[in-house]
């Protein structure tokens, strides 16, 4: 393998360990929850509908997740479209570069979506309940 191949090669594996740290730590997060259900249910304790639905259910979508998830997406976008700017600029290939800047593209855009998404919640008014 060439020296300038390197790069490419550890933005995927990097990239793809991301993405599995991710789904492992979602799942880990669910099966402790399900686990104090469990014990819960072992002990004799009774449980309400609330209480099950909390431990159980993935939290709700909310306004602050919203900003969160927005900034994360245009910093990546940003990231990945200054990536894409480094690679022409140091002669990569071509192809490669306009690859990256598409998914940065992308990826900002759907950031940009979230922010959209934030700002038109956070202005809603509160809901009594």
């Amino acid at each position: 393998m060439e020296d300038h191949n390197i790069i490419p090669v550890t933005l995927f594996l990097v990239m793809g360990a991301t993405i599995s740290l991710m789904a492992y730590m979602a799942w880990k997060a669910r099966a402790a929850g399900q686990e104090t259900l469990r014990a819960a249910i072992a002990a004799g304790q009774h449980l309400d509908e609330n209480t099950v639905r909390a431990l159980a259910a993935k939290p709700s979508n909310t306004p602050e997740g919203d900003l969160r998830i927005g900034l994360q997406g245009v910093a990546t976008g940003l990231g990945f479209i200054i990536s894409a700017a480094f690679c022409n600029f140091v002669s990569f290939d071509e192809d490669f570069s306009t690859i990256l800047a598409v998914i940065g593209i992308v990826v900002g855009m759907m950031g940009a979506g979230n922010l959209v998404s934030w700002k038109i919640r956070s202005n809603l008014p509160k809901s009594e309940g």
